[in-house]
């Protein structure tokens, strides 16, 4: 694990962050515009948000995680979600995504496959990398999931994600029995 970062590198990488801020906000708005598109050509009926992390967040985040390296280590600068009504709809987002070359695929990362009697959060991220017309060029994290899914992990970030205080047992085992709920809705909106 690396050593906390000292005040005058959080310093400097709060004031690179705000410098390349503009360039990183031309990014996601190219984003946004691109996943619209795949999404129309894809059939795929979905909610878009697209968005430059605030730098507190990042502070934050690479306090917490101990970064050696922040800037590169912080992978999702810009974040894209992607909200789909089935199951099925993430897997036709992310292949139409794959497909488009005016995205650059460096990743995948398959959260929805666990062990029995496990209940964690499921969806799927996409490690992109895309350029705006300037020539700006930055990695968007763009995170595919369903309705239910997309609320359970709003609710789980805001209650064991980051909390001020660390939720108590009881509550953590109400916010992961919900996913039991999550998982059974998205199954029966497929099947119906």
């Amino acid at each position: 694990r690396a050593l906390p970062m000292d005040l005058e590198s959080l310093e400097q990488l709060r004031t690179r962050f705000l410098a390349e801020r503009p360039a990183l906000e031309e990014v996601a708005a190219t984003a946004r515009a691109i996943l619209r598109t795949v999404a129309a050509n894809a059939g795929v009926t979905c909610r878009i948000s697209v968005r430059t992390k605030d730098v507190a967040s990042i502070l934050k985040k690479v306090v917490h995680k101990g970064y050696a390296d922040p800037w590169e280590q912080v992978t999702d600068k810009i974040g894209a979600r992607i909200v789909v009504h089935r199951p099925s709809d993430v897997d036709l987002i992310c292949a139409a995504i794959a497909a488009d070359d005016r995205i650059a695929v460096l990743r995948v990362e398959d959260k929805r496959g666990h062990e029995p009697g496990q209940f964690d959060y499921s969806g799927v991220h996409v490690q992109t990398r895309i350029d705006a017309l300037s020539g700006a060029s930055a990695e968007v994290e763009v995170q595919a999931r369903t309705g239910p899914q997309d609320f359970w992990s709003d609710v789980s970030h805001t209650l064991l994600y980051k909390p001020i205080v660390e939720a108590p047992p009881p509550v953590r085992h109400a916010v992961v029995r919900l996913l039991a709920l999550v998982e059974l809705m998205d199954e029966e909106v497929e099947r119906v």
